[in-house]
């Protein structure tokens, strides 16, 4: 049986508090993860990590480089990463509390492309060269 792989999608740059902006590991806990030998603490690590994830928000883009990952390596995911993966397409990628206001402003792709933590910041690049300032 192939070992479930690292939660790692090859992004790797820790802006968010220190947290990976790809996958939301720390330094520490990348390391952690090389040193699991057991599938099965393997397995609880990326479950651990998909309730991270979604305390933060804003990693709806991790399931599906996961997935990719996890068959190209042909190894099954684990079934948190399915539920995740239902939930985001069910939900969307953002915390329930953004929902109404990524709906309002319609700056979602703004949002997803540069991983704004502060909602209230959000702003469509696009609309402010269409009134003619510069955002």
């Amino acid at each position: 049986m192939a070992k479930t792989p690292s939660p790692c999608i090859d992004v790797c740059k820790f802006k968010r508090d220190g947290h990976c902006i790809g996958c939301s590991m720390t330094k520490a806990q990348k390391a952690l993860f090389k040193d699991l030998k057991r599938n099965r603490h393997r397995k609880t690590f990326v479950e651990i990590l998909i309730a991270q994830q979604r305390t933060m928000g804003g990693y709806g883009h991790w399931v599906s480089q996961y997935q990719r990952k996890c068959l190209k390596k042909k190894v099954k995911p684990i079934p948190a990463v399915h539920r995740a993966a239902k939930k985001g397409a069910r939900e969307g990628a953002f915390p329930e509390s953004w929902q109404s206001f990524l709906s309002a402003d319609g700056c979602a792709e703004t949002r997803q492309t540069f991983h704004v933590s502060d909602p209230a910041r959000c702003t469509d690049p696009r609309s402010a060269y269409r009134r003619g300032r510069q955002p």
